[in-house]
């Protein structure tokens, strides 16, 4: 993400933010336009905590969401994206707690919205864990204990069928991997030791 913003492109979308705190603690994101979006009940606590802890919420610009039930277009228009120019959209930790037609009408607002030159960075779980047709070990107690607390997973994808999921929609996938292959690659270098899933998965697109 950090790199994407580097090369020239200087607005941040951020889908179903919830508490990241990015737009606060990383230099790379000076001068970027942060718009986040998420659940209005999830940012009205957020904006509680940030001024409690002495942190300027005008940093960022916050369009209240809720992907199964709002419309995304409009909630990023009050939040002043300009659409004339390209934007990184990072969904993150989301796909996999939504309803394929949530995941649908999400990728068609971006799609509308964002200029040529736009990125979309997002995850997803794969869809063999939640069919159980593929064998990862970790699938079983991960699907359990999100469906115990309440927020089951509810979608994924098959990662041979990514590509054309994409284009169907209007993005042009540049690369996918595991977060156990990213975790490999990265976390040595940052000093962090634990160990990413074969199972959940990161994508990069353009639109």
């Amino acid at each position: 993400m950090a790199k994407l913003v580097a090369g020239g492109v200087a607005q941040l979308v951020i889908l179903g933010a919830g508490y990241d705190s990015r737009a606060w603690r990383l230099p790379a994101l000076d001068g970027v336009r942060v718009i986040e979006v998420d659940r209005a009940d999830t940012q009205g606590d957020k904006l509680n905590r940030l001024q409690a802890g002495g942190h300027d919420p005008g940093a960022v610009s916050f369009a209240a969401v809720d992907f199964e039930t709002e419309r995304l277009g409009d909630a990023i228009d009050r939040a002043g994206l300009d659409v004339a120019a390209p934007a990184v959209w990072l969904w993150e930790g989301v796909t996999n707690y939504l309803s394929a037609d949530a995941v649908d009408r999400t990728l068609a607002a971006i799609r509308a919205l964002a200029a040529p030159g736009s990125w979309l960075l997002f995850t997803y779980v794969h869809r063999g864990a939640l069919e159980g047709t593929s064998a990862f070990p970790e699938a079983r107690r991960w699907v359990r204990s999100v469906a115990r607390v309440g927020e089951p997973w509810t979608f994924g994808l098959d990662p041979a069928q990514l590509d054309g999921f994409l284009h169907a929609r209007g993005f042009a996938l540049r690369w996918e991997c595991t977060t156990a292959e990213a975790g490999r690659r990265y976390f040595p270098a940052v000093g962090r030791s634990e160990l990413g899933s074969e199972l959940y998965r990161i994508a990069l697109a353009t639109v």
